[in-house]
């Protein structure tokens, strides 16, 4: 029970040190604990520029709690560590994740989802997903800067990826509505006639209803 408490010997407690008082109960004194300890995590948020919707996420709740098992004392994650060793272990974990969900898309059969999009620096990305019965798999990316300017590139991209997953454990795939795509469906109509193509319905809807907002009285209501 020691760490709990501060090594100064001028305060038997932290709240006698912060002028706090005296004659508050356990759930007084947890509730000062935490608003101290979530300042400090928004002044680190915010001063490393996090998005908001990040405390969304469970691995946070994960990460709070374990650090308040811990109590006072615990040292934050060298440079090194995080960029590096940990790293390699997180990834090692991933590809074993994945080794298991491979064994269900020879069963089961599975979809790839190619999620076209364009970062801050206008780069283009392609996410390249996974989806079966059990949910959806990040399984890479492609710089697809300078590839995606015709069908055929694309289709490069995305035979890589067929060829990676194994074409007899593809049911579909899905991408957006670009002509290039377009293009790279009728390509694996040629090289793989026995997996579907088909079209983001929300892109599908998203390009009907920018056409509709072109069309007056509409547009002149948006301007």
């Amino acid at each position: 029970m020691d760490r709990f408490y501060l090594q100064n010997p001028q305060y038997n407690t932290i709240f006698e040190k912060e002028g706090v008082g005296e004659g508050r109960g356990i759930n007084d004194t947890k509730q000062i604990l935490r608003e101290r300890a979530i300042n400090a995590f928004w002044v680190w948020m915010y001063d490393v520029g996090l998005p908001f919707n990040y405390v969304n996420y469970d691995s946070l709740t994960n990460f709070i709690e374990l650090v308040g098992e811990h109590g006072p004392g615990i040292d934050p994650p060298t440079y090194h560590k995080v960029r590096v060793s940990q790293l390699k272990k997180e990834v090692k974990k991933v590809n074993e994740l994945a080794e298991k969900h491979k064994v269900q898309w020879q069963k089961y059969g599975c979809s790839i989802m190619m999620d076209k999009w364009t970062i801050r620096n206008e780069k283009m990305i392609t996410n390249i997903l996974v989806n079966y019965l059990i949910g959806s798999i990040f399984l890479g990316f492609v710089d697809a800067f300078n590839k995606s300017t015709t069908g055929t590139k694309m289709f490069n991209l995305f035979e890589k990826s067929i060829e990676d997953i194994g074409p007899k454990n593809i049911v579909q795939v899905v991408t957006d509505n670009a002509s290039e795509d377009v293009k790279v469906a009728e390509l694996m109509r040629i090289v793989y006639p026995y997996i579907y193509w088909n079209p983001c319905s929300s892109h599908c809807i998203n390009l009907i209803l920018q056409d509709i907002f072109k069309i007056n009285p509409y547009a002149s209501s948006n301007t």
